[in-house]
């Protein structure tokens, strides 16, 4: 009897032994099988994504950053907003009509409907620790050609600036990302649009007239502010090479829009210095960063009161002049600097760009308000599990800790987009955001992986990355779990394994069963035991 039951045991144990092999080889397959989104992709509110408890040293870092640096992402009202709620034309959509076609001028006119959904937009910013939401406003939404007010198109601001408050976000507010209204250009001749930009006379004083309304609604509650969104893209891309709106090529030309940028940001600049001071805000315009020469043309004249040198040599003629007044107004115009760096500067290219801007321009804080990764012609899987853009997200901070450690006084950065919004040329097939928006699918929201990995800088703890977070579906069982992972294999290698890994769990089960029974073993039997264990 006793004999018996020590061969039960030899078969219990050698089960057991089996099972626990095969259970490791399939745990080693697993872990080796890159994991991939399911045709069923749970949709995770923003605490699913982002709540989880802090881990390892790491936490330091992310602390020291939450501390140093404001730290936010952004958006921009044209890409994201679309054209409900009584936004008049803008030479955006007459450009994508024009230019563009049918398809993209829809896709412009839909936006990602954050004009109906900020309220859940505010919410998933303000849950992944932003401290600041820089956000635009669209000119073509509130003001008329006559310089009426359309206070329909307040009364959202103001619901949109109450939401983020509300969360204890900071907004940073920006009055022109490049989408004019189409009533500037001469005629309403928004194809060709002469004027707009073009003509000092008349951009200026309603750019001015548009802020000075902005600013009597919106200034008590919004307390950083800059006029204009990247002079230098819109200059040269839309009036020296034409491909973006309003789509004129001219040398000429992009210099005068330029000039006449920078007149407006300086009578703006002057009004809410002087006419709004009570309001105690800052004020300032975002500039491109990418080439050093390049931001001399804007950020020259708006330290020291004029162009280049350089520029005025080779140019002549071609590039204007600034009245006295203009140059003083200019040199006290500018609060802080907000830099664009894009996408194109590596690491220590954004560092050295840092110091450079300090060491020709002085001590004013920076902040970087732009800097994103560009993704075309993923599958929804590889945009969630963007790892390219939590690359350049460290980089970039770490450029920004770097500046920081050698003494620039660099305060702040910004990833936009928060959200895969409309992109000015590629539309919705180009991808910038920490969230995925399904066009597909009634523009429903995703959270990235990026999006949980840049909210461990701006919560100050480090959130454990978890690409369940992102792309995992909903799953009963860790055998689900696993078979997600198999991504596109064939059905038959599916089914096969799901068989193989059911019959391993019976004999598992099975072997722990006999294993539980009772089993008497002779003394012989034990020493044999214990001598088999030597070598």
């Amino acid at each position: 009897m006793k004999r018996r039951k020590r061969a039960r045991d030899d078969v219990s144990s050698m089960t057991l032994a089996c099972a626990v092999a095969c259970g490791v080889a399939i745990v080693a397959c697993a872990a080796a099988t890159p994991a991939t989104a399911s045709s069923t992709t749970r949709v995770f509110t923003p605490t699913d994504a982002l709540d989880r408890p802090a881990v390892d040293d790491a936490d330091a870092v992310r602390r020291a950053f939450a501390r140093d640096f404001t730290l936010g992402v952004g958006t921009s009202a044209y890409q994201v907003e679309g054209a409900e709620g009584g936004r008049a034309p803008s030479v955006w959509d007459a450009f994508a009509r024009a230019k563009v076609g049918s398809a993209r001028a829809s896709e412009y006119a839909r936006g990602i409907d954050f004009y109906r959904r900020y309220v859940d937009d505010i919410d998933m910013v303000a849950s992944s620790g932003a401290k600041e939401f820089k956000m635009s406003l669209s000119w073509a939404r509130l003001m008329r050609e006559d310089g009426s007010v359309n206070e329909e198109g307040f009364e959202y601001y103001k619901d949109v600036v109450r939401e983020v408050l509300a969360r204890d976000v900071t907004p940073r507010v920006a009055l022109f990302h490049w989408d004019a209204p189409t009533w500037l250009c001469k005629g309403n001749d928004a194809v060709t649009c002469d004027g707009a930009w073009l003509d000092k006379d008349v951009i200026v004083g309603h750019f001015e007239r548009y802020a000075d309304a902005v600013f009597s609604r919106l200034g008590d509650a919004v307390k950083i502010w800059t006029t204009i969104e990247d002079p230098l893209t819109l200059a040269s891309l839309g009036y020296g090479a034409g491909v973006h709106a309003p789509g004129r090529r001219s040398v000429k030309e992009k210099m005068l829009a330029a000039h006449n940028m920078l007149i407006a940001h300086a009578r703006v600049a002057k009004l809410y210095k002087e006419k709004y001071k009570r309001q105690r805000g800052q004020i300032s315009i975002d500039l491109k960063a990418g080439d050093a020469e390049a931001l001399a043309w804007f950020a020259r004249p708006l330290v020291y009161g004029d162009y280049p040198d350089r520029m005025r040599a080779e140019l002549g003629d071609v590039l204007p002049s600034f009245s006295e007044d203009e140059k003083a107004a200019l040199t006290q115009s500018m609060d802080f600097f907000a830099l664009n760096v894009g996408s194109k500067l590596k690491p220590f290219q954004l560092r050295e760009a840092l110091k450079s801007v300090q060491a020709r321009y002085g001590d004013k804080e920076i902040f970087v308000t732009d800097d994103g990764v560009l993704d075309q012609g993923q599958a929804m899987d590889a945009c969630l599990n963007d790892q390219a853009r939590i690359e350049h997200i460290d980089g970039s901070l770490d450029a920004l800790r770097e500046a920081k450690d050698k003494g620039v006084n660099v305060a702040g950065y910004f990833y936009r987009a928060m959200f895969d919004d409309v992109d000015w040329v590629e539309g919705v097939s180009a991808r910038r955001g920490l969230v995925y928006i399904d066009h597909k699918d009634n523009l429903r929201r995703y959270p990235k992986l990026s999006l949980e990995h840049y909210a461990s800088y701006m919560r100050g703890e480090m959130v454990k990355p978890n690409l369940g977070a992102a792309i995992r579906r909903q799953s009963s069982s860790t055998a689900d779990a696993f078979f997600v992972s198999l991504g596109d294999k064939r059905s038959g290698e599916t089914l096969a394994l799901r068989g193989f890994i059911t019959a391993i769990s019976a004999v598992f089960v099975t072997a722990v069963l006999l294993r539980s029974a009772p089993v008497v073993i002779h003394d012989d039997d034990a020493q044999r035991e214990r001598q088999s264990l030597i070598i």
